[in-house]
């Protein structure tokens, strides 16, 4: 009883790893293959329109002065769709879409992005991408990269940016109700369609019958080797049950159609 009650124990926990497989898979199925710009903070995906003009503010930016991962000493400030001005006296941001501040001994303000340069592309991970150029310090270029992920339990939040100095470069990840897409729009498309919809359900069902299978059979049936696999003998047996299944088909056709040693067709003229 003590080792059937450990079995059913491990069992839920693999269950549980399972659903954040399928969790993920479902995720993943809904990454874009397409982005495209729009305007200054709305792009154009396969699934519908993903605007940011709700999360915007007038004059002052949504998200302001966020240290900056591992160089705290840099502040992050970022506004989709207006620019704002952020800074005092001689250094300062002026009508910029991001600014990045040093707080090292004086504030220096650099305007690292501009609204009028934003373009949309689309990710490694099949996300929106939005990005900016702008201007860092000693005129040198600089580049904005703000990634768009679909979260509808956030009004909005960014991650702590990502700040290489060197290249005057700038990552960052917003997690928003507004990332998500809209088929609302004159822009947006139906979305998957019903057969790749299908597709990705029954892999997901696949996933779960073997992996679920074998972890009962192992922790609860205690099955080793090849026979742990789900149905093993049925699966095993495949291969020839569709050969003659095949095999009867054909021979079948061919004494309808007068084929064959047996013919059982019209007659030949």
């Amino acid at each position: 009883m003590q080792m059937a009650g450990e079995g059913l124990a491990r069992v839920r926990v693999h269950v549980l790893g399972l659903f954040i497989v399928v969790f993920t898979c479902w995720k993943f199925s809904l990454s874009y293959k397409e982005c495209k710009k729009i305007d200054d903070c709305s792009c154009l995906t396969d699934e519908g329109e993903v605007s940011l003009k709700k999360l915007a503010e007038t004059g002052t930016p949504r998200f302001l002065e966020i240290p900056a991962l591992k160089a705290p000493s840099y502040k992050f400030s970022w506004n989709p769709c207006n620019p704002f001005s952020l800074g005092k006296n001689g250094s300062k941001c002026t009508k910029v879409a991001a600014c990045l501040q040093n707080t090292i001994l004086i504030d220096d303000y650099f305007g690292i992005a501009t609204q009028d340069t934003a373009t949309c592309s689309l990710g490694n991970n099949g996300e929106c991408v939005l990005k900016y150029t702008g201007t860092g310090a000693i005129s040198r270029k600089s580049h904005v990269a703000v990634t768009l992920r679909c979260d509808k339990s956030q009004e909005g939040t960014i991650e702590a940016p990502t700040t290489d100095i060197s290249s005057w470069t700038v990552t960052t990840v917003l997690h928003s109700k507004y990332a998500c897409p809209t088929s609302s729009s004159s822009h947006g498309s139906s979305g998957l369609s019903l057969g790749s919809v299908l597709v990705i359900s029954f892999s997901c069902l696949l996933i779960v019958y073997i992996s679920g299978g074998i972890l009962v059979n192992v922790y609860v049936k205690h099955i080793k080797g090849k026979e742990a696999f789900p149905n093993y003998t049925f699966w095993v047996d495949l291969p020839f049950l569709v050969k003659d299944g095949c095999v009867f088909t054909f021979q079948s056709l061919g004494k309808l159609c007068g084929f064959g040693p047996s013919r059982t067709g019209y007659a030949s003229i």
